[in-house]
């Protein structure tokens, strides 16, 4: 089946795409995967960033409260978006967001250089002019060390996404009515990933259930422009590459690595990954052992020569925030000799006393972020208690060699998104304190909806009473206050968004 099967896509004006922070676009993010590469990305306080298809500015708008000496500018087609967009920007007084009505055809080159561009959820869902635009705007408009992420659908994981897509496009096409055919298209859609997921276990089955309960969790507006837009294309990651090269950009990393590592294969395949020296086909071939269905892949200007193995001097210079939902030291667990984990790229053991001392005081500070020094400051004196240091502990060489190893351990479990690097924290504190803050935007989005941003750039769904509390942290309520105006749960509510990254420390005060 063609994707030239009419199916009057939604309008974005009619339908408007529900507007998202992606912590994996936030530009220290992004400056962090392009220093362990070896280039000298620009500060994500002293930065331009450019978002293709931005919508509403729901990612820029907390990127550019947080960093006003920084500059970002949005381009989206959508005038009901943009008209959105530009009302928060104007609520907020953000003098240094722009969101822009444009076809990115016509952009040219007006807009000057960017140090990182942002194109989530746009490649695979515009024509193919577009596509060659897009590409073509990035390789002019990436300053020379700057680093563009963009994101599309791709093969082969793709495939078995794909054929639900047309089955949805087809059983709706004679329906005019745009909530009639999401729900349709919703209905049907759960109906065949069920039955497949019955009669095809051992070969769908879980794929299926995946699928089923993505659709189901889907904003109307999901369906429509993910899964019924009239043009679709996912890639395979050669042909994607091939296009950035064609624009003068090359492959640097992936935003989200996922399986995207050798190191995250078996024995068998990494070893066969490890002897394939092109980068490129030794990352399509990663594509087809892990079945890869969506890639956020990170581009950079092709004159680079890249180091693809991070030194820990590059490593040592960052700072370490957990992402765990597990203290792996708690004290029910010390007699276990490993304790495994499950991450967004699977199961991990962590083992070792070092490593599991760093991860449960780092579990127990989330989501503050720690440098490598003062963390291992921290676990020092109680691996010399418990004799865990295996005697390095005694001598200055010793030492640097802990710190050598905690380091590397932590670096890995960056790349299965347990921890998190940042090159500079966002001013985050868990101490409630008596008038405790968070930043306009946060306080706007919890009149709005039922998500807000952390100060971490991570989209929260937040209750009704976290939500009325967070929009009255304005620094001018005591906690005292809040309790007599919102009565019992105001002390869970904060403990909770301290938990989850929205306070901001005393000292940021010069940021509202």
């Amino acid at each position: 089946m063609s994707d030239s099967q009419p199916i009057a896509e939604p309008s974005y004006d009619d339908l408007p795409y529900p507007g998202y922070a992606y912590w994996f676009t936030h530009p220290d993010h992004l400056g962090v995967l392009a220093h362990l590469h070896g280039l000298d990305p620009a500060p994500a306080d002293a930065c331009r960033v450019l978002e293709l298809g931005c919508g509403d500015g729901g990612n820029l708008l907390p990127l550019a409260w947080a960093y006003p000496e920084s500059s970002f500018v949005g381009v989206d087609l959508s005038e009901t978006q943009i008209r959105d967009g530009v009302r928060r920007v104007g609520q907020l007084g953000l003098a240094n967001l722009a969101l822009v009505r444009a076809d990115l055809g016509d952009l040219g080159d007006t807009l000057g250089t960017f140090d990182y561009i942002i194109a989530h959820g746009l490649l695979s869902w515009i024509p193919e002019a577009a596509r060659a635009a897009t590409l073509a705007l990035i390789g002019r408009a990436l300053a020379p060390h700057g680093v563009a992420m963009v994101s599309y659908n791709s093969y082969p994981g793709w495939y078995d996404y794909e054929a639900v897509r047309h089955l949805m496009a087809f059983h709706t096409a004679p329906v005019a009515d745009v909530g009639e055919r999401v729900a349709q298209a919703r209905s049907v859609a759960r109906w065949y990933c069920a039955r497949v997921a019955r009669e095809a276990e051992e070969v769908k089955g879980n794929l299926m259930v995946q699928l089923h309960e993505r659709i189901a969790e889907s904003s109307d507006a999901i369906i429509a422009h993910d899964y019924l837009a009239d043009h679709h294309h996912a890639f395979w990651f050669q042909e994607f590459a091939g296009l950035a090269a064609d624009s003068g950009l090359q492959y640097l990393t992936s935003a989200r690595q996922g399986r995207l590592r050798i190191a995250n294969f078996d024995d068998e395949v990494a070893t066969m990954l490890r002897k394939v020296a092109d980068p490129v086909r030794q990352q399509q071939y990663m594509d087809f052992f892990g079945n890869t269905r969506f890639r956020t892949s990170l581009l950079c200007r092709a004159e680079h020569t890249l180091d693809r193995v991070a030194g820990v001097e590059r490593l040592a210079e960052l700072h370490v925030e957990g992402r765990t939902a597990t203290d792996v030291w708690a004290e029910e667990l010390r007699d276990h000799p490993s304790v495994a984990l499950i991450t967004p790229v699977g199961g991990v053991s962590i083992q070792g006393t070092p490593l599991r001392l760093a991860l449960s005081h780092l579990f127990r500070r989330q989501p503050l972020a720690l440098d490598f020094d003062t963390l291992f400051g921290i676990v020092l004196p109680e691996l010399l208690l418990t004799g865990a240091d295996g005697g390095l502990g005694a001598t200055e060489e010793g030492r640097a060699e802990m710190v050598v190893s905690m380091v590397q351990e932590l670096a890995r479990l960056y790349f299965m998104e347990v921890v998190q690097l940042w090159r500079r924290p966002p001013p985050i504190t868990l101490e409630v304190g008596e008038r405790p803050r968070t930043g306009p935007v946060q306080r706007l989005q919890a009149t709005e909806g039922r998500t807000a941003t952390s100060l971490a750039h991570r989209h929260t769904l937040l209750d009704p009473l976290q939500r009325q509390v967070l929009a009255r942290l304005d620094g001018s309520h005591t906690v005292a206050e809040l309790r007599a105006e919102l009565g019992d749960g105001v002390d869970d509510a904060l403990d909770f968004l301290a938990a989850a990254g929205f306070l901001l420390r005393r000292d940021a005060d010069e940021m509202d």
